[in-house]
């Protein structure tokens, strides 16, 4: 067929539309439009717990995506930004909040990890456990108008978790009546509260805090353990002596061979072993009961202050100095209920070089509740009197504390007793920290009886004390005449701290000053501290219309109450209104203990007068007042004259 060009060309063009309309779909097809999702699906491998414990469960996360068209999978499929939270535990307890897990591709899988808490009285069975599983994805995407569509998704997902019915173990009691310290055989019991019976079971026992069982641990064979029952295992036990009273945690691993024959090993079985306190005790000895230089009892009353019968016990003198010998220092006791008290008695001789008075006596008791091992009791003071003690008491005491300033505690010691004391100390002891007493032992010159000595203590009171009254205590310490040591005490004392005082009392003597003039500032100090001040250095300021010429003024050396006058030069302005002005003045100075202190300010009224009026005397004036004062002269040398002449 022959075709004119202008048919030609029409053909051509119909057939290029017709190509382009066949082409538009491929190219929807295969040029980039794809549709999908995710779908995610949940489950846990290991899926078994058991009651009464607390167990990490991973829960998978799977991603089969789904792709409706197109051919970019990969994004369309991906869930992005994953996480999980419960939203119905069940009958568990599970712990944390949301979990965090990323992007899963499709065909990926992750694992979110709960920590799962299965109560004890949980049945065996299967229990599900309902997540909110959150994420975003792209759900489609259209190149040729570029546009992407994004949404966020929550799907609901639920996993199985069972609950076995598998041997489970507990330490429900363990009796015990040792104490710290003590050693014997404690009765451990082991119950089976799982739902199925356990055969060849084993346990190993530990114990910690001071607490031993064996040489480290303990391990019992029980044979088999049917599901509630218990077993009881005598186990050797060893209390520290530093244990303290109480509750102390144990546990058992427990091994058993299940009804398969597989041996396995179940949750840790723990509980409580409960010392028992340790045993406690108070001594009271009879007063007047020893004299000195006689043979007597020391004796009195022991009583059982702890909560367990004590059994084969021995109350033990441990010490009582060389002034008592006791001829045996153990005392058997019978058992003694909690609370329940008995006599005792040591025969005892009293040195006749020993004072009489207030002395202590160290007891301990021993003993063993029927055990293996002693066990000894923390030592136990108590006084003991004896007659004829020598006696003290302060008195004319004095003192002189003020805030921020050192001073004196001043008194005298009298011996009320019947013996001379030499080599004695008086030792002072305040029961606040606002007395301050770098020497506390003052050194006594032998004291005859009835004899009264002086003493004398230097003292530092703080800034930021507050003034009142304190209690201080005295205790004479000496030895006797077979050189042991005594002490006789405390002998409370009130002293008084005074509000803080300025050092000085500045009173004027010249204060006074024209205006225009100038003139000597004269002021009197007074030292008004109970303590020698030296190198006192005063400095005058002033501020215009005074001026200060010679501002400084020295001191060497001022005794409590003592004064001194201190001489400064001061000037007014001409045109200063006649009034009263302050001027300040500060002190820096020396204490008895050589510190130097700068006192805070002092001000000082200043009275400035009207200007002395000379006036401009005329010549005229002037020469009458000359003439007149020579007249005057002139008269009485010729009275003088007149009256020599009747004279001779």
């Amino acid at each position: 067929m022959n075709l004119t060009s202008h048919q030609w060309v029409a053909v051509s063009l119909f057939l290029l539309v017709v190509l382009a309309a066949v082409s538009l779909p491929v190219s929807a097809q295969q040029g980039g439009y794809t549709r999908g999702e995710p779908e995610l699906t949940a489950y846990a491998p290991d899926n078994e717990v058991v009651p009464g414990s607390e167990t990490t469960v991973g829960i998978q996360l799977q991603n089969d995506g789904q792709v409706d068209v197109g051919t970019q999978t990969d994004t369309v499929t991906t869930a992005r930004g994953v996480s999980v939270e419960v939203r119905d535990s069940g009958p568990f307890e599970i712990r944390g909040g949301t979990i965090p897990l990323g992007s899963i591709a499709d065909g990926m899988s992750t694992t979110a990890n709960l920590r799962v808490g299965t109560p004890s009285d949980l049945e065996p069975g299967s229990y599900e456990v309902s997540l909110n599983v959150r994420y975003s994805h792209t759900q489609s995407i259209s190149p040729n108008n570029n546009r992407v569509n994004d949404r966020s998704r929550l799907q609901r997902v639920t996993v199985t978790l069972t609950v076995t019915e598998d041997p489970r173990f507990e330490i429900t009691n363990v009796t015990t009546d040792l104490q710290p310290g003590m050693s014997g055989t404690s009765i451990v019991e082991l119950t089976n509260i799982g739902a199925t019976d356990a055969t060849d079971v084993r346990a190993t026992l530990r114990g910690n805090s001071g607490l031993t069982f064996g040489d480290g641990t303990v391990d019992a064979s029980i044979s088999d353990l049917d599901a509630g029952d218990s077993t009881r295992i005598n186990v050797s036990t060893t209390l520290s002596e530093r244990t303290e009273d109480g509750a102390i945690p144990i546990t058992a691993s427990v091994q058993y061979t299940d009804e398969d024959g597989i041996d396995r090993e179940a949750p840790s079985a723990d509980g409580t072993f409960m010392t028992q306190p340790a045993a406690s005790f108070s001594v009271i000895a009879d007063d007047s009961a020893l004299a000195v230089g006689e043979r007597g009892e020391l004796s009195g009353t022991v009583r059982n202050d702890g909560t367990s019968t004590v059994t084969d016990g021995v109350l033990i003198v441990e010490s009582t100095g060389e002034s008592l010998q006791v001829t045996d220092p153990r005392f058997a006791l019978p058992p003694l209920e909690p609370g329940e008290r008995t006599d005792y008695s040591f025969e005892t001789t009293v040195s006749p070089n020993t004072d009489g008075g207030a002395q202590q006596a160290r007891f301990a008791v021993e003993y063993a509740n029927g055990g293996a091992t002693t066990i000894r009791s923390d030592p136990i003071a108590s006084r003991v009197s004896i007659a004829d003690a020598a006696s003290f008491r302060i008195e004319n005491l004095s003192d002189t504390l003020a805030v921020g300033y050192s001073g004196t505690i001043a008194g005298e010691l009298r011996n009320d007793g019947e013996r001379t004391v030499t080599d004695g100390v008086l030792v002072i002891e305040p029961t606040s920290d606002s007395i301050s007493i770098e020497e506390r032992r003052f050194a006594l010159p032998p004291v005859e009886p009835g004899e009264a000595v002086p003493f004398e203590y230097q003292t530092d009171i703080g800034g930021s004390v507050d003034a009142g009254p304190r209690q201080v205590r005295f205790t004479v310490e000496y030895n006797n005449d077979r050189a042991e040591p005594t002490q006789v005490g405390p002998l409370a004392h009130r002293v008084e701290i005074d509000p803080q005082r300025r050092e000085f009392s500045v009173n004027g003597t010249e204060t006074r000053v024209a205006a225009g003039g100038s003139t000597e500032l004269v002021l009197e100090i007074t030292n008004e501290r109970p303590e020698t001040l030296e190198n006192i250095n005063a400095k005058v300021f002033a501020d215009s219309p005074l001026s200060v010429d010679s501002e400084e003024a020295f001191v060497k050396r001022l005794e409590p109450g003592d004064s001194a006058k201190l001489v400064f030069s001061i000037s007014a302005e001409e045109d200063t209104m006649a009034k009263t002005y302050p001027v300040e003045m500060d002190f820096q100075y020396e204490t008895e203990r050589g510190e130097s202190v700068l006192s805070d300010t002092y001000q000082q009224p200043v009275s400035v007068t009207e200007p002395t009026d000379d006036g401009d005397r005329s010549p005229i004036v002037t020469g009458a007042i000359v003439l007149l004062v020579l007249g005057l002269l002139g008269g009485l040398a010729f009275a003088g004259y007149r009256y020599r002449q009747r004279t001779t």
